[in-house]
C-alpha cells in the first residue's frame, strides 16, 4: 500500500516509525518535506520511505493520505492541494471538523478523523477512529488497538482525554524524583515507577475500576494515601480540566 503523510512532526514521524517497526516493509511511505530534519532522517533510515519534493507529490503517489499538519496551518496547506476521488484521507487535526475539511478537499473515497499518540511508533496504545471505516481499520490495526466510534461526540471526548498525557508523565517524573531523593538511584526509581504504573493500567483494563478504586487494606498504605489525596482534592483537577478541553474542541 502507498501511504502519504503530509506534515512530519512528532506524530507524523511516530506514524512512519510505526509502519516501519522491526524493519517492516509492507507499505511504501511518501512523506512531505515539511519538518525538514525529521523527513530527511526518516528517508535516510528506512528504504521504504521517500521524501517528496512537495505536498502535491505526496498525494500523487499515495492511496492513503494522512493529514498530520499543525492545526493553525492545516486548512491553508490542504486548500492548495488537489485530492483524488479515490484517496482515503485520515485527518489528525483535532480542532478541524470533517465537514470543513471535505469542503476544502472535495469528495474522496474516505475521510476519517484519527487520534493517535506518540507511542504508535512502537505499535502500542489506542488509536481512536471516527467514523468507522474497515479499510482504514485494517491499515492501522497493526500499529495499536483501534477503537472505532460512531459519533463525533465520542471522538471529541477521546481527544479531550489525551490532553492528560503530559500531566501523567509529569506525575511519574515527580514520583521518580521523590524516589531519587529517598535512597533510590535514578534508574531504579524510574524503572520501578514506570513498571508499577504500567502494571496497574494493564490490570485495570481487565477489571472493574470501581472495585479497584475501593480495594485496599484497612489502615494500610493505600488507604492512607487515598484519604490524603481526597482531602487535598488531588483527583478533582484531573477531571475538571476535561470539560474546558472538550468545550474548546467543540467550539472549533
Amino acid at each position: 500500500m502507498n501511504i502519504g503523510i503530509i506534515g512530519v512532526g512528532v506524530i507524523g514521524s511516530a506514524i512512519v516509525k510505526g509502519f516501519c517497526y522491526n524493519n517492516n516493509q509492507e507499505h511504501q511511505l511518501f512523506i512531505s518535506p515539511r519538518g525538514e530534519q525529521l523527513s530527511l532522517e526518516l528517508s535516510a533510515t528506512y528504504n521504504q520511505v521517500t521524501r517528496c519534493k512537495n505536498n502535491q507529490e505526496v498525494l500523487d503517489q499515495s492511496e492513503y493520505v494522512i493529514l498530520s499538519v499543525l492545526p493553525q496551518m492545516g486548512m491553508e496547506i490542504i486548500s492548495e492541494l488537489s485530492f483524488r476521488k479515490d484517496h482515503k484521507v485520515i485527518n489528525l487535526m483535532s480542532d478541524k471538523k470533517l465537514e470543513d475539511i471535505k469542503a476544502v478537499i472535495g469528495k474522496t473515497s474516505a475521510l476519517v478523523h484519527m487520534v493517535p499518540l506518540s507511542f504508535i511508533s512502537n505499535r502500542k496504545g489506542p488509536i481512536a477512529l471516527y467514523p468507522r471505516n474497515d479499510d482504514i481499520i485494517c491499515l492501522m490495526d497493526k500499529l495499536g488497538d483501534v477503537i472505532a466510534v460512531d459519533e463525533v461526540g465520542k471522538i471529541e471526548s477521546i481527544a479531550a482525554i489525551t490532553g492528560l498525557m503530559t500531566s501523567y508523565y509529569a506525575l511519574m517524573h515527580d514520583i521518580a524524583n521523590w524516589g531519587c531523593a529517598h535512597d533510590l538511584t535514578q534508574e531504579e526509581s524510574k524503572s520501578y515507577t514506570t513498571y508499577f504504573f504500567e502494571a496497574l493500567s494493564t490490570h485495570a483494563r481487565d477489571s472493574d475500576l470501581e472495585v479497584l478504586s475501593t480495594e485496599m487494606t484497612p489502615g494500610g498504605l493505600n488507604e492512607r494515601a487515598l484519604k490524603y489525596i481526597h482531602q487535598q482534592n488531588g483527583f478533582k483537577p484531573w477531571v475538571d480540566i476535561l470539560d474546558p478541553i472538550l468545550e474548546g474542541l467543540r467550539k472549533k
